[in-house]
């Protein structure tokens, strides 16, 4: 074996047990493990209240915002709750129930407090993921009609009718007010439709739905090496994809940092994302017609969706610090006949699961950029056809990095005879250096004039990979963040969730290996000897965060290509 190959081997691995050594990572990395943004790890039968701390969230300075939002004095709760409820009942809890999901509904408000997904395993051992933050609930609210304000939550509702798919609750007010409000869920899937209906003598009312906290943490923690100064550019992982996204078309004004944005949005322009920024708060306001309205996480999320889409007002807010993370929406229209029929879907961002639904719900998974989009459903779709023959993800990952590299065969060959042309010419050029070393225009004249009578174009190794970028911008997401890859196992005791990091650090070190082979074969500048052992350093601390998949995906596309260059060579 080769002695360089050799020392790089060592040097590698030594550097990598360095910076994620414990002693390192408590100096520069911020601690051991990587802890979700939002909240602690939670047992799902017994939520946390400490976790239920709003962090002071901002208010957007516009008067789209106080419309959007009542005045928190007007939701104070209300003390005596005779002086609102006639024949006010003792509250409890309902449990609305499918094989695919398990609501958990307080007759206090008509509230969601938790969404259990039974088929899917939670961020602690032998717990399911659950997706309502503690202490906080779903589809809450008020009523506001002229002088007459209530707070969902200050209401507590009769039981009309409850079983495993059906719920109905109902309260009588004063001055012969009453609402109710229906739960009906699928038999199976992540659906549920429900209504708000008020009944009596309302005038003009304004109802607000609220959404408060971000997805609970669903995800197990993992140990994340932290290497300053680049952890500055790293993101973490466990709170990047929380977020807030809406379909609609109308008018938007965003305020964050202090500055206020106003522009139209339309439905052809795709999922409005509203993502926290790092040590940052912000707020944002919409009025219009609304198709949907989500928060979400990396694998699950809500969608708030509408039956009438026409006139609708929301208001959203984040704020984030290095400690927490908080996201909250509120959707409120005028209600003319009474009644507020919305659709809740509750479960994972899966692509093929949330086209089944439609809606457009598609639009609220990240898939590259917008022109890239296609491209990557076409991966996606790919992917899940060979799983349909091979159970496996991991050989799945393997099989579709053979098939993206047999198309990419022909720019692959274009690029390397390219570089071999112009390796076969470095003499003649390094002579022309040597010649022309003082006359700079004159250097570039003759060099250009060699690569017209050799027949090279010095861009011809560059334009080929060039053209295979697009094709890793839209891999990126398919193989880093596919809802298919949570938690799938690859090797037993090895790799047992292709979504997380190697534990063990063998395939980023494998994956800097092949890349120090492959740049070997195709250096043609000595000046740049250097950077064959300092690239593959940084390729291995790079991968070490990113998903085991991603860079299983990477490796075997790395060996394919070295394996391609040699039979090139020979």
């Amino acid at each position: 074996m080769d002695r360089n190959l050799i020392v790089a081997i060592v040097l590698t691995t030594i550097i990598v047990l360095f910076f994620s050594s414990p002693v390192y990572q408590k100096v520069f990395g911020g601690g051991d493990d990587v802890r979700t943004a939002q909240t602690q790890a939670v047992d799902t039968k017994t939520p946390s209240p400490e976790a239920s701390v709003k962090p002071s969230a901002p208010v957007a300075d516009s008067q789209e915002a106080a419309v959007a939002a009542p005045a928190e004095s007007a939701l104070e709760p209300v003390q005596d709750r005779t002086a609102i409820q006639e024949n006010v009942p003792s509250a409890k809890e309902l449990v609305l129930e499918n094989k695919d999901l398990r609501l958990t509904v307080s007759t206090r408000g008509g509230v969601i407090n938790e969404a259990l997904m039974p088929n899917f395993n939670g961020a602690e051992e032998d717990t399911k993921a659950q997706l309502v933050s503690p202490g906080q609930n779903w589809y809450g609210g008020s009523i506001n009609d002229g002088q007459f304000s209530v707070s969902l939550n200050d209401i507590v509702f009769q039981v009309e009718q409850a079983d495993s798919e059906n719920l109905v609750l109902t309260a009588n007010l004063t001055g012969n007010r009453g609402i109710r409000r229906e739960y009906h869920l699928a038999k199976t899937g992540y659906m549920v439709r429900t209504t708000t209906a008020l009944e009596g003598s309302w005038n003009d009312p304004r109802v607000s739905f609220d959404f408060n906290g971000p997805i609970n943490k669903t995800e197990p923690s993992y140990r994340q090496i932290r290497i300053w100064p680049f952890s500055m550019f790293m993101p973490d992982d466990s709170r990047m994809h929380d977020g807030l996204v809406f379909l609609g078309e109308g008018d938007r004004v965003e305020t964050a940092k202090g500055k206020e944005k106003t522009r139209s949005i339309f439905a052809k322009d795709g999922g409005q994302k509203i993502l926290p920024t790092k040590n940052g708060n912000g707020a944002d306001v919409f009025a219009g017609k609304l198709n949907w309205f989500s928060v979400k996480n990396k694998y699950f999320m809500l969608a708030a969706i509408p039956q009438d889409q026409n006139r609708w007002k929301t208001s959203s807010s984040f704020d984030r610090n290095d400690a927490s993370t908080w996201l909250e929406f509120t959707m409120n229209k005028r209600v003319n006949d009474g009644t507020v029929d919305m659709s809740l879907y509750i479960g994972p961002s899966s692509y093929n699961e949330l086209k089944e639904y439609g809606h457009n719900l598609t639009q609220a998974i990240d898939l590259s950029y917008r022109f890239l989009r296609p491209l990557s459903i076409v991966f996606l779709w790919v992917i899940q056809k060979i799983h349909a023959v091979i159970p496996n993800w991991g050989l799945v990952l393997i099989a579709f990095s053979l098939i993206i590299k047999t198309v990419l065969l022909p720019l692959s060959k274009s690029s390397t005879k390219s570089m071999k042309k112009m390796s076969q010419l470095q003499p003649k050029i390094s002579a022309l250096r040597t010649k022309h070393k003082d006359d700079p225009q004159r250097l570039q004249m003759e060099t250009m004039a060699l690569y017209k009578r050799e027949g090279v174009n010095p861009f011809g190794g560059c334009l080929p990979l060039v053209l295979q970028m697009p094709v890793f911008f839209a891999l990126f997401p398919v193989v880093g963040k596919s809802f298919e890859l949570r938690q799938a196992m690859f090797i037993p005791y090895w790799i047992e969730d292709l979504s997380r990091p190697d534990p063990f650090f063998i395939l980023p070190i494998a994956m800097g290996l092949s890349f120090f082979l492959q740049s070997r074969q195709t250096m043609t500048d000595p000046n740049q000897k250097s950077m064959l052992y300092i690239m593959p350093v940084m390729m291995v601390l790079m991968f070490a965060n990113f998903s085991a998949g991603l860079t299983l995906y990477w490796l075997m596309f790395n060996i394919l290509s070295w394996a391609q260059q040699s039979l090139s060579k020979s």
